[in-house]
Formats: C-alpha cells, structure tokens, sequence
C-alpha cells in the first residue's frame, strides 16, 4: 500500500476521499487508510514521522478506466487549482495517466495501459 505524506489530516481526507474517490478505512497510527475501488493508500503524517513539512514525493496507481474516473472527479476539481491537476495524456510507451499534486507537494499519479489498437 502506497504511503502518501502529510501535514493535515483534514486537508487528506478532503483531497483523496471528497476529490479522488477514496473512502475512509481502518483507523491507523497517524491516520487511516484510504481505499477505492480495490486502490489502497496510507497517509503518512510526516510533521511526525519524518520532522519535516514539505515532502517531494510521488505515489502512483494502475487503475482500469483512466477517462471515466477522471470524469467522476470533474465536479470536485473545481475545489483544487489548476495549476495541481494534469488532464489524461497518453505517452509513447503505452501508458495514459493523469496526476494531482495535493497541498504536501505529493503527486499522486494514476495511469492504465493504452489498449492495442
């Protein structure tokens, strides 16, 4: 399971369950984990665990149906800058993604395998 650092509980929770679908699970030391749709992620309190504010860090998932979760987000994106969300794209080497950039500079990123054409 992914660990995703922060500094605000309430700011996570917001972001990964109001935003990108996850629901809350199993309390946790620092937190809870997070799931959706068989996606797990375990915020990681980093004021505590690693005495520093600002991590650089990336977490990412291979989902099914890129486009369509992307679009069941589209109403809570207007809650979140721009400048955090990166509509799908697809790269040169098989793979379409999306990435959201939460208030911890973490980028949580979710690609899916282009399908043979």
């Amino acid at each position: 399971m992914p660990l995703v650092p922060y500094t605000d509980m309430p700011v996570q929770v917001r972001l990964n369950g109001g935003i990108l679908g996850f629901a809350l699970g199993a309390k946790v030391e620092g937190g809870y984990d997070m799931h959706c749709d068989g996606v797990g992620l375990r915020p990681l309190n980093v004021g505590v665990c690693m005495g520093h504010a600002m991590p650089d860090s990336q977490a990412s998932f291979r989902v099914d149906g890129l486009d369509a979760m992307y679009s069941a987000m589209k109403l809570a994106q207007d809650t979140v800058p721009e400048a955090r969300i990166c509509a799908p794209f697809d790269l040169p080497y098989g793979q379409s993604e999306f990435h959201v950039v939460d208030e911890d500079c973490t980028m949580i990123l979710f690609g899916e395998a282009i399908p043979d054409a």
